[in-house]
């Protein structure tokens, strides 16, 4: 039994510590708010993260979260400048950094996500467009 004890508590651990963090793709815990504007140049509370996935302030429709990670990734200098060139071609698409997720790029919609290593227009147009 203590053997069984360690082994357990052994894989929760490595399972705690090699969890990767991205932004949630579900609305559970969201607050009715929205952020300032869609191209956020802090991060995006997660309460209002949520809250996006589940309507867009302009449309009313499900929105849509690009999130970047330049802080602990190294970005392409126009990465954010092209990020937001995407995110202000759709009324319903929101951007904002997302310091400490384990990606260097998130397209976020309510239970759906793709992660990418650097910006690729024609997926996350595609992801977007999806609905």
């Amino acid at each position: 039994v203590l053997v069984l004890v360690a082994l357990v508590g052994f894989v929760g651990y490595r399972w705690a510590t090699t969890a990767k963090i991205y932004p949630p793709t579900d609305i559970q815990g969201h607050t009715e708010a929205y952020p300032p504007q869609r191209i956020l140049t802090t991060p995006m509370p997660l309460d209002i993260h949520k809250h996006i996935l589940e309507h867009s302030q302009d449309s009313g429709r499900p929105g849509v979260i690009i999130n970047y990670n330049c802080t602990d990734f190294e970005c392409a200098p126009d990465t954010i400048e092209r990020l937001e060139a995407i995110a202000r071609a759709y009324g319903f698409v929101y951007l904002a950094p997302f310091p400490g997720m384990d990606a260097k790029i998130t397209v976020t919609r309510l239970g759906r996500q793709i992660v990418l290593d650097s910006v690729d227009e024609a997926r996350i147009r595609e992801f977007i467009e999806r609905g």
